[in-house]
């Protein structure tokens, strides 16, 4: 989904809140000159994690090989794969926004600097959410017809409007922009159900397989497992 219509109403913004807070306390009336929309896709480096069962309510966990999805990604020039950090404070992470503005670097001549901000900011979390050990896939798209070219973390990033990119779907009483992301089937490692009976499991291993296939993607029997977290009533 593009970051303002996540679950978190702050994400891709938290880094920014203390800066807001000190100029909206001398320009009152001022607004953050929103260029780039960043959408993402969230990954938890912690396999079968038994919070992150009880958040999502999941009955089903994919496994990816990160590498492979890196390798993927290296070719679009609008994407960048990266973990999140989670700093202690604000101050903190206003530290960390400003280090990774150092690393996004404007090819042209323009002042740009709230844009570097929301790209830099977009991998900057709340120290509440760590346990979740976030790797994020995040599409920036841009509201300019102009191109704006950036280096993010050594990557280079075209950053264009693109509208044919942007769909949209219903939520509730919501309408909510999203971009497709595309996963490489060779990413797929392995697929964890949240089933303690085997023979129900059994059953859903078998649906799985029959999906998986209808797709041509090739996973195992032994790549289809059991969640070993405790039971969740």
């Amino acid at each position: 989904s593009r970051f303002d219509c996540m679950n978190d109403a702050y994400d891709c913004q938290y880094a920014l809140q203390l800066p807001m807070r000190i100029i909206k306390e001398t320009y009152s009336d001022f607004k953050l000159p929103r260029s780039i929309f960043p959408y993402v896709v969230s990954f938890c480096k912690k396999e079968d994690y038994l919070s992150m069962w009880r958040l999502y309510s999941s009955y089903v966990c994919l496994k990816f090989d990160q590498k492979a999805i890196e390798k993927e990604y290296q070719k679009y020039h609008e994407y960048i794969l990266c973990d999140c950090d989670y700093p202690k404070d604000e101050i903190s992470a206003i530290m960390k926004l400003f280090k990774n503005m150092i690393e996004v670097k404007i090819d042209d001549t323009e002042d740009n600097s709230w844009r570097d901000a929301q790209c830099a900011a977009s991998f900057i979390k709340h120290e509440s959410f760590k346990e979740e050990e976030e790797c994020r896939l995040v599409y920036f798209s841009s509201n300019s017809k102009k191109q704006n070219d950036l280096t993010i973390f050594g990557n280079n990033v075209t950053i264009q409007e693109k509208s044919n990119d942007i769909f949209f779907r219903t939520e509730g009483n919501r309408l909510i922009p999203y971009h497709k992301f595309y996963i490489p089937k060779e990413a797929l490692k392995g697929v964890i159900v949240r089933e303690y009976d085997d023979e129900k499991f059994e059953r859903v291993k078998e649906h799985i397989k029959l999906v998986f296939q209808k797709r041509g993607i090739n996973v195992k029997d032994g790549e289809i497992v059991k969640s070993s977290a405790c039971k969740i009533n």
